[in-house]
């Protein structure tokens, strides 16, 4: 199930994030087709992203893409400057990195590694800013087959 582990991801960062707000939004019975270690790893990264490079909160949602489809989107939103227009882009490129970030620390991986991560499990992850400020990162992941009831 993928709330428990978006749960634990958004716990392990509550105490390096100290006054940063992580809010999660995913119902209960949601499961993906990816390894809990790269999902841990590509959420761990997102979050990251958004707490370098964003402001407050930060905001984890996941749900299925629509009736039918057999896909989740989990989006983590930040409400800071968002992306620069010009890297949007290139914004997955290994060694990338905008020019406001870098005076940061980071070697322009961690989006990179959440896409091959995505690319692995037969996803996609994409990003975009929004009007009103802040960056979204979406990454889609297939649903995970229904585990098959035991035989009685």
């Amino acid at each position: 199930m993928l709330r428990p582990l978006l749960k634990s991801v958004i716990a392990r960062h509550r105490t390096t994030l100290r006054d940063q707000d992580v809010i999660l939004d995913c119902a209960p019975d949601l499961a993906v087709w990816a390894g809990a270690e790269d999902l841990d790893r590509a959420v761990s990264n997102l979050i990251d992203n958004a707490a370098e490079h964003g402001s407050p909160p930060i905001t984890v949602t996941a749900h299925q893409v629509g009736p039918g489809e057999p896909a989740v989107l989990i989006e983590v939103r930040d409400h800071g400057p968002g992306f620069d227009p010009g890297f949007l882009p290139r914004a997955f490129g290994r060694f990338t990195r905008a020019d406001s970030a870098r005076t940061c620390g980071g070697t322009g991986l961690g989006l990179a590694i959440v896409a091959a991560l995505a690319r692995r499990h037969g996803g996609r992850v994409t990003v975009s800013n929004h009007l009103g400020g802040g960056a979204t990162v979406a990454l889609t992941l297939l649903v995970a087959p229904a585990p098959i009831p035991a035989a009685r």
